[in-house]
């Protein structure tokens, strides 16, 4: 009888293995970045800003993405509304909108507050070259070596995650199967996944969705969680040792950034992507982050339309 795995694997194109080699080389790159990441900081300058702005970025930034970014995107899709409804095109177009909407009402938090954002390592080396604290200090101080370190590190954490989830997911549906525990959350892709794969690429549609994926997502998304959030949860709590609250801060962030997301399959994942990014922003800067983001995204964006068939594995 033949073994299904085999004949899977004996299916794919070149261009799937090339997908599969590309990214374990990525992911195995990643683990030495990550081995050495501790030896390549430095002494914590923490900016910590006072309990009422923490607060206050706190609060915005939560607000910013679960209540302003939604209703905005909604109210500007209606405006495209139809007998027939709102097409998929203008409703990329609304969200792009509001995502740029949403990065500007965390920049004008910044001005008006300062403090509430940061945007300057907070633990990069006593070598590193040092800026103001601001959205130009933090461009100033963007380095594509740095930065490719940094993805490296971001890629090897999500396949661990992803091969966690699957794991932890196999052991849960056979303790299920005997009746040990109840029925696991299902291994879906995530919605945007799913929009990809169906998107025509030679069209207007698929090119606001890739502006959408690789520019308007990260940078809303750096801004609100590791711009704002994250320094407020350093603040809020700096009673505690300075290496508890800043892993503190870190975990939490990855967890609420990984909850916004809504996918059970993704959660392990989606949280390390999050925490680790607080460590890119605090050794390199607000802008870093936001660039291994974005060429996290962009990358994963390409392998989907390209390799479709393993690249969502």
């Amino acid at each position: 009888m033949p073994d299904p795995v085999v004949e899977s694997f004996s299916e794919l194109s070149a261009v799937d293995w090339t997908c599969i080699a590309f990214n374990i080389a990525l992911a195995v790159a990643g683990l030495r970045v990550l081995r050495r990441w501790s030896a390549g900081g430095g002494p914590r300058l923490e900016r910590r800003a006072d309990p009422g702005t923490a607060a206050a970025g706190l609060v915005t930034s939560l607000l910013t993405f679960a209540l302003i970014f939604p209703l905005l995107s909604q109210f500007i899709a209606s405006f495209y509304k139809t007998e027939f409804g709102v097409t998929q095109q203008d409703i990329f177009f609304a969200t792009l909108v509001a995502q740029f909407a949403a990065a500007g009402t965390i920049l004008g938090l910044g001005f008006a507050l300062p403090g509430a954002v940061q945007w300057t390592p907070t633990a990069a080396p006593e070598s590193a070259p040092t800026a103001s604290d601001s959205p130009v200090g933090s461009l100033r101080l963007l380095r594509w070596r740095e930065t490719l370190r940094a993805y490296l590190g971001v890629c090897a954490l999500a396949t661990a995650g992803s091969l966690a989830w699957k794991g932890i997911h196999r052991l849960w549906t056979r303790a299920h199967e005997s009746g040990l525990t109840g029925a696991p959350p299902e291994d879906q892709l995530q919605d945007i996944v799913e929009i990809v794969l169906r998107a025509d690429p030679l069209t207007v549609k698929f090119g606001l969705l890739t502006l959408m994926v690789v520019v308007g997502a990260p940078l809303m998304e750096e801004l609100v969680f590791r711009g704002t959030l994250y320094p407020a949860l350093k603040s809020l709590l700096g009673w505690l040792p300075p290496r508890i609250g800043v892993a503190g801060a870190a975990a939490g962030t990855g967890l609420l950034f990984s909850a916004v997301h809504l996918t059970p399959s993704a959660f392990i994942p989606l949280t390390l992507f999050g925490a680790f990014l607080c460590f890119v922003r605090d050794r390199h800067g607000l802008a870093a982050s936001v660039c291994v983001h974005a060429t996290f995204n962009a990358m994963n964006l390409f392998w989907l339309k390209v390799a479709p068939d393993v690249a969502n594995l």
